[in-house]
């Protein structure tokens, strides 16, 4: 786009097409030279390359000129106090008759940052970034100034180069779409929408307390004016970082519920709720510690050993065979949640494996407080989990779910649960050795009862 409105400005300047436009706003248009750095900008910025695309390096051309023709005007300025390039394109345009001004300090810096945007993306992304930033504000500054009828904010600036540095710097921008600065910006999610509504609200607040000072009474000095800009932004930006803390900390609000979910699913059994093994390796290293530490617990009791409790549902296969195993899932929920409201909310429930479940209880006095709340459970779970079922002829038939319960504790010299888990698995299978819904302790497993397995891969 700006390629081709610079093209039309520079065929049409030399044509004196540009005279309602002059007459109309009352400043002078473009001039030659803006016109050339405009149009090698515009090149240089639409022929480099874009998301990974390999091209040639004729785009190097068009922006190293503009950026000479702005280091060039701007050492007719402030260096050379001869116009070496402006004066011969104007007499060769014979634009000395036609009130058409020379390229503005303003322009020459916005051209020259532009320009140096896109030559040192590659080496300096975030300088060039920034450059582009610094260059666009220029014509924006000039912008607010003819909005304000103050000509010190635009100087040597005409509209048409506002409008054509404005499409330059904002093509410029699209070169870097991978920066974490425009992609917080322009980014569709919350905080980039309102990051946009910020600047907005940033620079219309701004834009309407200069217009009030611009058009106040004249009894008003240029310090009262000073000091109701000041307070103004003060006040902004004590707004916009209210507003940001807010913002900020319903974010890390969500992001701590979040992450705090995630963590529970990662230690729970999807199926039942109950604790995984990573839940429980967890929950045996605090108990361990907090039992070896010498403090008290609640109640200022002494802390006491942990308890290891292992279930297995008896029969559970025939339960898959005969009902299914969206039953058999049923069945593991409703024992789960029965063994849940049993136990104490220090305790942890875990599933341990297809239809096994762990129990460890902090603090026990012995092996015979593991074998009373197993008694308890067992006797909860025969009397509450049943499967109804009706047969073809409309009979109902109930099935009565049991389990068996192998109990130990985590000796005091034990570094882990595994071999108190060891020790209750031993339990439990004297426990479905005895025929099943009953409750086994260590001491009292019949070793010679219990087969020794190996396992050999390979």
């Amino acid at each position: 786009m700006a390629v081709i409105i610079s093209v039309c400005l520079l065929v049409a300047t030399p044509l004196d097409l540009l005279a309602p436009m002059r007459s109309y706003f009352g400043v002078a248009t473009l001039s030659p030279l803006t016109l050339l750095a405009v149009l090698s900008q515009a090149l240089g910025i639409v022929l480099a390359p874009r998301f990974g695309r390999k091209h040639d390096h004729s785009w190097l051309l068009g922006s190293s000129v503009a950026a000479a023709i702005a280091l060039a005007r701007l050492a007719e300025i402030y260096v050379v106090p001869v116009e070496f390039i402006s004066a011969p394109l104007n007499m060769l345009l014979h634009e000395e008759i036609r009130g058409v001004s020379a390229m503005g300090s303003n322009t020459a810096v916005s051209v020259l940052l532009i320009a140096l945007s896109v030559l040192l993306r590659r080496r300096a992304p975030y300088l060039a970034l920034w450059s582009v930033i610094i260059g666009i504000s220029q014509p924006v500054i000039g912008l607010v100034g003819y909005s304000y009828g103050f000509a010190p904010l635009f100087g040597q600036m005409s509209i048409p180069s506002i409008g054509l540095l404005l499409l330059n710097g904002l093509a410029a921008l699209t070169l870097f779409p991978r920066t974490a600065l425009l992609r917080s910006i322009f980014n569709s999610a919350a905080h980039g929408r309102f990051a946009r509504n910020q600047l907005l609200l940033s620079f219309v607040v701004l834009w309407i307390l200069g217009f009030a000072l611009r058009h106040a009474p004249v009894y008003i000095s240029a310090q009262h004016a000073m000091a109701v800009m000041v307070s103004g932004m003060l006040l902004l930006l004590f707004f916009l970082i209210s507003v940001s803390a807010q913002m900020t900390e319903r974010a890390e609000c969500t992001r701590r519920k979040l992450e705090r979910e995630l963590s529970q699913m990662l230690m729970r059994d999807p199926l039942t709720g109950a604790a995984n093994r990573r839940a429980v390796d967890v929950f045996v290293q605090n108990a361990l510690r907090r039992s070896r530490s010498g403090k008290r617990g609640l109640g200022n009791r002494p802390r006491g050993a942990l308890g290891v409790m292992l279930i297995d549902l008896d029969h559970f296969k025939e339960v898959n065979d005969r009902f299914g195993h969206r039953t058999g899932d049923d069945v593991l929920s409703g024992v789960a949640s029965v063994l849940r409201a049993r136990i104490k909310r220090s305790d942890l429930l875990a599933r341990w494996g297809g239809e096994e479940f762990l129990v460890l209880m902090p603090d026990v006095t012995g092996v015979d407080e593991v074998r009373d709340l197993a008694q308890t459970l067992r006797e909860s779970v025969a009397a509450h989990v049943r499967i109804s079922r009706t047969g073809a002829g409309g009979v109902a038939q109930s099935i009565q779910v049991t389990a068996s319960f192998g109990c130990a504790i985590v000796g005091r010299e034990e570094q882990d649960h595994a071999a108190a888990v060891r020790r209750a698995d031993e339990a439990l299978y004297a426990a479905k050795f005895r025929g099943r819904n009953c409750v086994v302790v260590e001491e009292s497993v019949d070793a010679p009862q219990l087969a020794t397995v190996t396992v050999q891969v390979g």
